[in-house]
């Protein structure tokens, strides 16, 4: 649950923390951080992989502690962990089966990981690796049709749940979007194709949206609320002075929730 992969979610300062300590520790010379909206993956290029594992699942463990519905962390090792990214980068681990977003999340882990001083030429080479991967599937045309991808299939659940809440069926949806990275983005596209009305908000406001500490003054004329940030704080709070006379529908693909 997201409750859970929020714990593991990691602050830079964490991220350069856990590489220094696993550079000591285990002789790490690489460490980058996935965090997709529905997975939390660390990778590590060191020269005792089984050991450092061991460590990476019990600091992951740990910091679930507190989700009751936390499962135990899985761990591969040498090959098997290469085969696991590719997987990973091409769609075939995601929630929506050939996920094209996975593979730009997983580019950003390995360049974020050089920028901060982290990454090693082996995680270079696996990033390298993957994209050429994507490419290749790319090329012979799998999952290009039957890849829908979170966002689709996020806003075909919220307009169907629109309609079972009673919204007329030639009425158009007004629904926000907070957040406008690469998910909330196709989000906005995938409701724009849908025929909704679309709101955007976003931190660093851009022409056409709005900022986002404006969206608790819009909530009164929105039908739905796509939630779609990366912020630690809540990007909404939903107090007593909110006067509705009907539903609002709030998906949060937020991580942390």
């Amino acid at each position: 649950p997201a409750s859970a992969r929020a714990l593991l979610v990691l602050e830079p300062g964490q991220r350069r923390e856990l590489a220094t300590r696993l550079a000591s520790a285990a002789g790490a010379s690489g460490f980058a951080a996935l965090d997709t909206c529905n997975r939390t993956e660390w990778l590590v290029e060191t020269s005792h992989p089984e050991w450092t594992a061991e460590l990476l699942v019990a600091q992951m463990a740990r910091r679930l502690e507190k989700s009751p519905l936390a499962g135990r962390p899985y761990a591969h090792v040498g090959a098997a962990a290469a085969r696991h990214f590719l997987r990973v980068a091409a769609g075939l681990e995601s929630l929506a089966l050939g996920e094209r977003e996975i593979a730009g999340q997983c580019f950003r882990a390995i360049d974020l990981a050089r920028e901060s001083g982290h990454s090693s030429r082996l995680l270079d080479q696996l990033g390298h690796a993957a994209g050429e991967t994507v490419r290749r599937l790319e090329r012979l045309g799998r999952f290009r049709e039957a890849s829908r991808g979170v966002p689709a299939l996020t806003v075909e659940f919220l307009l169907a749940r629109l309609s079972a809440l009673g919204m007329p069926a030639g009425q158009v949806a007004t629904v926000g979007v907070a957040g406008l990275g690469q998910i909330g983005a196709r989000c906005v596209a995938a409701l724009e194709a849908r025929g909704a009305r679309v709101a955007a908000f976003n931190r660093t406001p851009r022409p056409g949206t709005a900022a986002l500490e404006e969206l608790a003054q819009h909530l009164p004329e929105l039908d739905g609320l796509i939630v779609a940030t990366g912020a630690r704080e809540a990007t909404l709070r939903l107090d007593a002075g909110l006067v509705r006379q009907r539903p609002l529908v709030i998906v949060d693909l937020g991580v942390p929730a």
